[in-house]
Formats: structure tokens, sequence, C-alpha cells
């Protein structure tokens, strides 16, 4: 495998993109076309000469072609081993319910990691590295929808679901699907600084590094538990979330102690009721503003929330944006 040099003689970095099993084809091409057009198309428009910032190679661990979950075959340049990587790439990873062995997978990882390459993964492309035991003890990220597969399997891992781009030392992770524009917006910066980063993303019309992924996750209603008095409770919060519902009037409803009632609501659903409450609330405030262009005031009220301020405080400490950001960023992508 040959590699190139920028226009200034300085050896673009080393990178490969590591195609995996069932990967999501944009997961591989998305970030092929914007490392490989940093330094690039930027210059081309201000007519200058090309200064190519990393020098990208598409490889599989054994060097065959590689299947995408959607069908198409993807061929790659050469196995990950044959290669001398600055950086390796994670495509996002097929995750099955139940684990399966990638002991292979793993040790050419550790190998990558040992040998002094920077690793990066792409949504479910952070379960690989986990597996590979190089997340223990650190920050990571991976998609939403998985989070929770993800702490069962690697309770060792510093999970921050929250996050679209994690960095720990050498590894980088990045959570959804399309978060592979953040992550190489941030890989660009490492490798070189903020000024190309900026540039890439101007010439490629991309939004710019977004700060989280909280504005997209799914609530989760946390009913896979065997407490039926507890469920009981979530359900009844779930049907009247715009009445103030304390712990006592929710305690007798389970036919519980208030300090049980406490206790096995946290031991159920992984926070406390008032919490729950919460969360519902800002689902439904959710709901409305990406359906609807009734004012904040009106949709606060109608979850719960007198104070339309403080209502404002909760919803972006859930989803990181006010609630008039939320609604233009969902309105405009649906």
């Amino acid at each position: 495998m040959g590699h190139t040099d920028g226009a200034n003689g300085t050896s673009a970095v080393r990178t490969a993109i590591l195609c995996l099993d069932n990967t999501l084809a944009s997961t591989v091409f998305g970030p092929l076309d914007i490392l490989s057009q940093a330094g690039q198309l930027w210059n081309a428009l201000c007519r200058r000469n090309p200064e190519p910032t990393f020098d990208v190679q598409l490889v599989s661990l054994d060097g065959a072609p590689v299947r995408s979950l959607n069908g198409p075959p993807i061929a790659v340049e050469g196995a990950l081993s044959e290669g001398d990587w600055q950086l390796v790439l994670l495509s996002a990873a097929h995750i099955s319910p139940s684990a399966a062995d990638h002991s292979a997978l793993s040790a050419a990882l550790r190998q990558q990691y040992q040998g002094g390459a920077v690793l990066a993964s792409i949504c479910t492309g952070a379960f690989a590295l986990a597996e590979a035991g190089l997340l223990d003890g650190r920050e990571a990220t991976t998609h939403w929808g998985f989070v929770e597969l993800f702490r069962r399997r690697f309770p060792q891992v510093l999970l921050q679901p929250e996050q679209l781009v994690t960095h720990s030392e050498r590894i980088f992770c990045s959570g959804g699907f399309h978060a592979y524009q953040d992550l190489c917006l941030r890989l660009i910066e490492h490798f070189c600084d903020f000024e190309r980063a900026e540039q890439t993303a101007r010439a490629l019309v991309l939004q710019g590094e977004r700060p989280s992924q909280l504005p997209y996750k799914r609530f989760d209603l946390h009913k896979q538990h065997q407490d039926a008095a507890i469920r009981k409770v979530q359900e009844h919060i779930e049907a009247h979330f715009a009445q103030p519902l304390g712990n006592a009037e929710l305690a007798a409803l389970a036919h519980l102690s208030e300090r049980q009632f406490k206790r096995r609501f946290q031991a159920a659903v992984g926070e406390t009721a008032p919490q729950y409450l919460q969360r519902v609330r800002v689902e439904m405030a959710k709901e409305g503003l990406r359906s609807s262009r009734e004012p904040v005031e009106r949709i606060a009220d109608r979850v719960g929330y007198s104070d339309a301020a403080f209502f404002r405080q909760v919803f972006r400490r859930h989803t990181g944006l006010i609630p008039l950001d939320y609604r233009r960023k969902m309105q405009r992508s649906a």
C-alpha cells in the first residue's frame, strides 16, 4: 500500500478505514470522502495548491471484501495488518443481542494501538474497541439506542452516551451513524489544526461539530423490570404527567410506605419517581414542539410547568437545547 505526500512535502496521515462485517456503507464512504478532501477541496476553491492531510485506504481484517448491511459488497485495498497506520478508523458494526467471538479482531486492534496508532470508532464500532479491552476505564460513546446493551457488556467503560464524540489519549469514539462527520472534523483538528478542520467543514458544507446526541435520544420507559407495583406507578405517571405527583401519593398507589416506594422505584427504574416524571414531561413537550407551532409557554403549561423559565431549564438539561432551538432542529430535519 503506497502513501501520498502533501504539496508542502509533509507526509499525509497514513489512515485505514477498517470495514467491519455488515457495516453501514455510509460509515465507510462518508469518512473516506471527508478525510480525503481535508486540505484539498478548500484549497482548490481558493485556487491554492492541494495539501492532502490524510492518505486513506479501505481495509478489512483479512483483506477480503466486506458485505454492507444493506447488501452491496465493499471492496478493500488489503488487510489491516499490511499497513503502517497512524490512524485506524472503525466503521459501524452490526451488533447481535448475544456476544460473538471477535478474538482475532480484538488482537489486531490491540496490536495497532500498541504500535502507536490512534484508534477511532463510529457509532457501534465502539463495541469492537470495548471487546478488545481498549476502553476499560476510559470515557467513550456509542449510538444512544445501544447504550443499555453496551453497559451490560462493558460495565468497566465510562460510557458518556450524551456525547457525540469522546477523546481519551489516542482513542476517539463517536455516537450515531452520521456522527462520523463530527468525528472526522475532530480528527482533522487533532492531526492538523482547528483551521484545517474549519476549512474542511466549510468546503463540504458540514454543520461543524455538534456537542451532543441528547436531542435525538428516545425516552426509555425502563419497564423491563419485574416489579408490578412500580410498573403500575409508571403507567399512572405517564397517564397523569401534567398533575403534581408527589412520592406520598405514588407510594399509596403502590400500597407501599414512602420509604419502601422510593427504594423500590430507584431499584427498578434506575432513577427517582420525580426524575421519571420530569423525563415524561420533557418527552411530551418534545412531541408538542415537533408537531405544532404552539408557543413554548402553552406547551410548558400543558405538560405540567406553569413557570416557563423553569421549564426551559429542565428541557435544556435533558436535551442540550432550549425549546425553540429543538423545534427548529427537529422540524427542519423532518
